[in-house]
Protein backbone atom coordinates (compact mmCIF):
# COMPACT_ATOMS: atom_id res chain seq x y z
CA UNK A 1 0.00 0.00 0.00
CA UNK A 2 1.53 3.36 -0.79
CA UNK A 3 1.54 5.75 1.99
CA UNK A 4 0.46 9.15 2.28
CA UNK A 5 2.71 11.80 -0.22
CA UNK A 6 4.34 13.67 2.78
CA UNK A 7 7.00 16.66 2.38
CA UNK A 8 9.18 18.05 5.09
CA UNK A 9 9.49 21.54 5.16
CA UNK A 10 13.55 21.14 5.86
CA UNK A 11 14.34 20.90 2.71
CA UNK A 12 13.90 23.88 0.81
CA UNK A 13 11.66 22.05 -2.93
CA UNK A 14 9.47 20.41 -0.15
CA UNK A 15 8.89 23.82 1.16
CA UNK A 16 8.45 25.86 -1.55
CA UNK A 17 5.72 23.12 -2.46
CA UNK A 18 3.99 23.54 0.63
CA UNK A 19 4.04 27.10 0.54
CA UNK A 20 2.73 27.13 -3.37
CA UNK A 21 0.06 24.52 -2.13
CA UNK A 22 -0.89 25.03 1.21
CA UNK A 23 -4.46 25.36 0.73
CA UNK A 24 -4.50 22.00 -0.16
CA UNK A 25 -2.22 20.04 2.31
CA UNK A 26 -2.22 19.06 5.73
CA UNK A 27 0.07 20.50 8.37
CA UNK A 28 1.86 18.86 11.23
CA UNK A 29 4.60 18.85 13.49
CA UNK A 30 7.63 17.10 12.66
CA UNK A 31 8.46 16.31 15.96
CA UNK A 32 6.14 14.75 18.93
CA UNK A 33 7.24 17.62 21.61
CA UNK A 34 6.26 20.69 19.53
CA UNK A 35 3.40 22.64 20.51
CA UNK A 36 1.43 22.34 17.12
CA UNK A 37 -1.91 21.07 16.38
CA UNK A 38 -2.60 19.68 12.84
CA UNK A 39 -3.66 22.30 10.72
CA UNK A 40 -5.77 21.99 7.51
CA UNK A 41 -4.86 24.62 5.17
CA UNK A 42 -8.63 24.95 3.43
CA UNK A 43 -9.88 26.21 6.73
CA UNK A 44 -7.64 28.96 7.32
CA UNK A 45 -8.40 32.38 6.69
CA UNK A 46 -6.08 34.96 4.77
CA UNK A 47 -4.21 36.11 8.15
CA UNK A 48 -4.17 32.79 9.63
CA UNK A 49 -2.99 31.53 6.41
CA UNK A 50 0.34 34.41 6.58
CA UNK A 51 0.90 33.37 10.32
CA UNK A 52 1.66 30.08 9.10
CA UNK A 53 3.92 30.95 6.20
CA UNK A 54 5.86 32.89 8.52
CA UNK A 55 6.06 30.12 11.03
CA UNK A 56 7.04 27.67 8.05
CA UNK A 57 9.72 29.82 6.73
CA UNK A 58 10.88 30.86 10.36
CA UNK A 59 11.99 27.33 11.31
CA UNK A 60 10.56 24.97 7.80
CA UNK A 61 12.60 21.95 9.83
CA UNK A 62 9.69 21.68 12.69
CA UNK A 63 7.00 21.02 9.53
CA UNK A 64 5.54 17.99 7.69
CA UNK A 65 3.04 18.28 5.11
CA UNK A 66 0.53 15.99 3.86
CA UNK A 67 -2.11 15.46 0.93
CA UNK A 68 -5.42 15.64 2.86
CA UNK A 69 -7.26 12.08 1.73
CA UNK A 70 -10.88 11.76 2.00
CA UNK A 71 -12.10 9.05 4.04
CA UNK A 72 -14.12 6.34 2.61
CA UNK A 73 -17.68 6.42 3.66
CA UNK A 74 -20.11 3.85 5.70
CA UNK A 75 -23.30 3.54 6.79
CA UNK A 76 -23.68 4.17 10.58
CA UNK A 77 -27.06 3.57 12.60
CA UNK A 78 -27.39 6.70 14.48
CA UNK A 79 -30.81 6.81 17.55
CA UNK A 80 -31.45 10.23 18.16
CA UNK A 81 -33.76 11.72 20.77
CA UNK A 82 -37.81 12.74 19.34
CA UNK A 83 -37.62 9.85 17.16
CA UNK A 84 -34.87 11.25 14.53
CA UNK A 85 -33.19 7.69 14.30
CA UNK A 86 -31.64 5.93 11.19
CA UNK A 87 -29.05 5.56 9.17
CA UNK A 88 -26.20 7.90 7.63
CA UNK A 89 -23.16 8.16 6.21
CA UNK A 90 -20.01 8.84 8.29
CA UNK A 91 -16.32 8.79 7.42
CA UNK A 92 -14.48 5.00 7.77
CA UNK A 93 -10.35 4.90 8.30
CA UNK A 94 -9.24 1.86 8.85
CA UNK A 95 -5.44 1.14 10.20
CA UNK A 96 -3.98 -2.60 9.28
CA UNK A 97 -1.00 -3.90 11.01
CA UNK A 98 1.11 -6.98 10.41
CA UNK A 99 3.78 -8.31 12.56
CA UNK A 100 6.11 -10.57 12.20
CA UNK A 101 7.10 -13.51 14.38
CA UNK A 102 9.59 -16.72 13.71
CA UNK A 103 6.93 -19.22 12.99
CA UNK A 104 4.22 -16.30 10.79
CA UNK A 105 3.36 -13.08 10.06
CA UNK A 106 -0.07 -12.84 11.92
Amino acid sequence: MPSVATWWCGERLALDYVLQNIERLVIKPAYPNQNFRTVFGRDLGLAARENLTKRLIARPHAYVAQERLAFSQAPVWHSGGGGDSGFSARALGIRVYAIATRRAIV
